[in-house]
């Protein structure tokens, strides 16, 4: 009985020992471990640059490598790119009155395709002025790592603005160069409102960005200090803010005759209602473009997120606040009133003046980055910020694969059915005459082509507001008299088929189907897709 009781003794000491062991490795384990989560949490959290991030930086430049080959080339971004190869400077500055865009991207482009070079370079020249914007990002920026990675993984700088080539790939580079000279505009004057003239050139969203910051400007440089200054630095002043109003007076003066001109830009509202509705429409299309969704849980907690974001700026400046809050509401208001927010793009622009604001707030000293790093992660507006930026994943989720797998449109397959297959010297006409089908020209530099309506050459279009985008047995006759031949060659657009074949019947015309692009995968861009036609008098 002794032995048994000694035995159970020995067995509760062995499991007693045993448990220690196990309980002295699991806090070994444990410390080991929150050694390593305070390490991680000091390199994540730190603002100091190392080699971690040329790492980064490579990795991001060889994802938008990897992407360009495989972009084809939208209509908007087409026509860019043929007003620049084919209009003189003058000649660009007058289309803007039909674009409602601004000339300076155009001129961006205009040595470039003046040389003949490939379109390929126009998203490659989009591509460096966002990686430029990425690199300041991430080696002149106050940020966290952990934020700067997120950063540079939003929507716009993995896909929208470097690939997807427009004006807005200049913004990114714009706002981050004022954001690094914003504390030394004083020192930086002329400088920083060269830089703030360009950004008014950009796009007509950003003028109220520009026209924010310029009233800041104003209230320092004119009010404060103005009778103790020298007369040399009051010049120095005043030029400085002759920069910027010459800066937006130049964009103003190309666009305002869109009003009157253009088919996009037109006040089309006359009550308030009318404009209510519209705000509301306004806003279902800024959150389906900026994340794809329209949950109505996931979109509370998207403008929470934003609302509380405005609020911690407030709270940590109010200048800023007033910048940020001014830019915001200027886009909407336009959205509203004339030019509607239509495209993802556009969109990403309110991501970008946040951004701006957060890398002021953060450079500014404050009394925050002496307390814990757990309250200042959660009082931080770059905390808001990174779970805004998360919101644009989705986005980049979707298009970059589809990109990669499927052609966007089918004017690269179509322009190289015609190089192979129809010769120079043939006359092609293209019915209807509409943006979709003119950019085809893009990939057809040694190829003519007319418009169906008129007959008259083009390669890119006038948007104007009289533009018909229809046709008349009468032009397919008119296509005879002018080709000087019995036979011409037909672009027409799919939605169109039916109506040129029941013509073609009326004036028994021969006409054989010889080629039809594939059709697009992605609904938005079905637009795109065309049937060429050898037309023939009987």
């Amino acid at each position: 009985m002794s032995e048994i009781c000694i035995n159970f003794r020995d067995i509760k000491k062995l499991t007693m020992s045993k448990n220690n062991q196990i309980n002295k490795a699991r806090s070994k384990i444990l410390s080991q471990l929150n050694v390593y989560i305070k390490k991680a949490g000091l390199f994540f959290c730190s603002n100091k640059t190392s080699s971690f991030e040329v790492f980064i930086f490579i990795i991001y430049i060889i994802f938008l490598l990897v992407q360009l080959p495989f972009h084809e080339q939208w209509e908007d971004e087409l026509q860019a790119w043929l007003i620049a190869r084919d209009c003189s400077i003058p000649r660009i500055f007058y289309m803007m009155r039909y674009e409602g865009h601004f000339a300076l991207w155009h001129l961006i482009l205009h040595p470039f395709a003046n040389l003949g070079l490939p379109v390929l370079t126009l998203n490659i020249i989009s591509t460096i002025l966002c990686s430029t914007a990425s690199w300041l990002l991430l080696f002149h920026s106050p940020f966290f790592r952990i934020v700067k990675i997120t950063l540079i993984l939003c929507a716009p700088l993995m896909y929208w603005y470097p690939i997807v080539s427009r004006c807005y790939a200049l913004v990114p580079l714009l706002l981050f160069l004022l954001a690094i000279t914003y504390n030394k505009r004083r020192q930086k004057l002329l400088l920083f409102s060269t830089l703030l003239a360009l950004l008014a050139n950009t796009h007509v969203y950003m003028e109220g960005f520009v026209g924010a910051v310029f009233v800041l400007l104003c209230w320092e440089l004119l009010y404060e200090e103005w009778n103790q200054i020298s007369k040399q630095e009051k010049a120095r002043r005043i030029i400085a803010l002759l920069i910027v109003i010459a800066g937006v007076l130049i964009a103003f003066l190309q666009v305002v005759p869109a009003f009157s001109m253009t088919q996009e830009a037109q006040v089309r509202f006359h009550s308030l209602n009318e404009y209510i509705t519209r705000y509301i429409m306004i806003n279902k299309s800024f959150m389906t473009y900026y994340m794809l969704i329209s949950n109505p849980i996931i979109c509370t907690i998207f403008w929470f997120t934003f609302l509380f974001f405005l609020l911690l700026i407030f709270r940590k400046s109010l200048s800023i606040f007033f910048v940020t809050v001014t830019s915001i509401f200027w886009i909407f208001l336009f959205a509203t009133c004339l030019y509607s927010l239509a495209s993802p793009q556009q969109c990403y622009l309110i991501l970008f003046i946040m951004i701006f604001s957060s890398w002021i707030v953060v450079n500014t000293p404050k009394e925050e980055n002496k307390n814990h790093l757990i309250h200042f992660i959660l009082f931080s507006p770059t905390t808001l910020l990174c779970i805004f930026v998360i919101f644009s994943y989705r986005m980049t989720a979707l298009y970059i694969p589809f990109d990669l797998k499927h052609p966007f449109t089918s004017n690269n397959l179509t322009a190289h059915f015609i190089k192979n297959n129809i010769p120079i010297n043939e006359k092609i006409y293209i019915f209807p005459t509409n943006l979709s089908t003119t950019v085809i020209s893009a990939w057809l530099p040694q190829h003519a082509l007319y418009s169906g309506e008129n007959q008259n050459q083009y390669t890119y279009l006038i948007l104007n507001k009289n533009l018909k985008r229809d046709f008349s047995s009468q032009h397919l006759l008119r296509c005879f008299d002018h080709a000087n031949n019995n036979h011409y060659y037909a672009i027409v657009h799919r939605r169109y088929v039916p109506d040129f074949i029941s013509a073609s019947n009326q004036l028994h015309l021969s006409i054989s189907h010889i080629y039809s692009s594939p059709d697009i995968t992605f609904p938005s861009l079905t637009r795109e897709i065309y049937d060429i036609f050898l037309v023939e008098r009987l």
